[in-house]
Formats: C-alpha cells, structure tokens, sequence
C-alpha cells in the first residue's frame, strides 16, 4: 500500500509539473483524468475491501470472542458450582465429624459425671449407713438386751414350769394317794362299824352306800 501510494503521488506531481508548465493537449489531460480515476477507484475499492475485511474479521472475532466469553464464563460457572458442591459436602462432612466428635466428648463428660456422681452417692450412703448405726448403735443395744432379757426370761420360764410341772404331777399324785388311803380307811372303818355286834345292824340305807363306796375304792 505504501508502495503504491507513493507511485501515486509521483505521478501527481509529474502531472502536476506538466500542467504548471503550460497548456497540456487534451488527450493528455484526458488520460491523466482516467487514470486519475482509476487509482481512485482502487484506492476506494481497496479501502472498502480493508473495511469489508475489518468488518468481518471483527464480527468473526466478535463472535469468537462471546464464544470463548460464554466459554469462559460456563467453565467458571461450573467450576464454581464444582467448587460450591464440594464446599457445601466438605461443610456437611465437617459438621457430621464435628458433630460425632462433640456427642463423643459429650457422652464421655457425662460418663464421667455419672461415675462421679455414682461414686459420691456411695461414699454418702456408706457415711450416712455409718452415721445412722452409730446413731442407732444404742438402739440396737437396747433391742439387743431386752432380746437377750426375753431368751433368758423365756427360758428360765421353760426350766420353772418344767420343775413347776414336775412338782405338781407329785403333790397331785400324793393327794390322789391320799385320798385313796383316806377312803379305804373309811371303808375299813365302815365295815368295821358293819361288823361290829355294837354297832347294830344298821338301815340298809346305810349298808348300801357302804357297798358302793368299797366298790368305788376297789
């Protein structure tokens, strides 16, 4: 382009310095006039052509470019979602181990507290059992006595009515005999006062209950 610009000029100025040195025929003029238009012409047909071009390259690169754009902006889109999505699973899987770890610390804390607790209630109840039978203890030493108390009493009961028992078994023993010698002896008597010739011989009333009383004794 340079090139021919500067061919162009040359031949401007060749004209130009003919024309300025007097009148040119007109045949002269005339092919100067052409050709004058014809390198107008394709000077205006190269600028189109160069426009055209520019024109269509920037359209190509125009599109191009909204594709390589959309391109761009569908890769970061979804290497943000990818990006997101594992975020948002990491977030979860974080929370789900945060979470087990805290039930873990909690379940131990209150294993712990259990345990303690657990351990406290037994030393309570092993001071307050201690503390209840020393305070009992003199309770327990009163029961304990009036228990042994009863034992011996019962006891001593048991041995008493036993010898009680065994002396009374021979008083009524004694008083049966007693009564046995005493009614053969009023038997004896009876039929002695029967037999006797003083004594007549009696109603027999009399003689009757004597009989009965002899049968009764034997």
């Amino acid at each position: 382009q340079r090139v021919a610009a500067d061919a162009a000029a040359a031949r401007l100025q060749t004209a130009f310095r003919r024309w300025n040195s007097g009148p040119l025929p007109l045949h002269i003029l005339r092919s100067a006039a052409v050709q004058l238009q014809r390198f107008w012409r394709v000077h205006r047909s190269r600028q189109l052509l160069l426009e055209y071009t520019a024109r269509l390259w920037w359209r190509l690169a125009e599109g191009a470019l909204r594709l390589d754009f959309a391109a761009k902006c569908l890769q970061r889109r979804f290497r943000a979602h990818k990006l997101r999505s594992w975020w948002l699973q990491a977030r979860k899987d974080a929370r789900r181990i945060q979470a087990s770890w805290r039930g873990k610390c909690c379940r131990r804390e209150l294993l712990r507290s259990r345990q303690a607790a657990h351990r406290l209630q037994l030393w309570i109840r092993r001071r307050f059992k201690k503390f209840t039978i020393l305070r009992s203890l003199p309770r327990l030493i009163r029961a304990w006595h009036q228990g042994a108390t009863r034992v011996q009493s019962r006891w001593r009961g048991i041995q008493v009515r036993r010898i009680y028992t065994g002396e009374l078994c021979r008083l009524r023993r004694i008083r049966e005999r007693r009564k046995i010698v005493l009614r053969k002896a009023q038997l004896l008597e009876v039929r002695r006062r029967s037999l006797s010739p003083h004594s007549g011989s009696g109603s027999l009333k009399q003689r009757a209950a004597a009989a009965a009383a002899a049968a009764a004794v034997e």
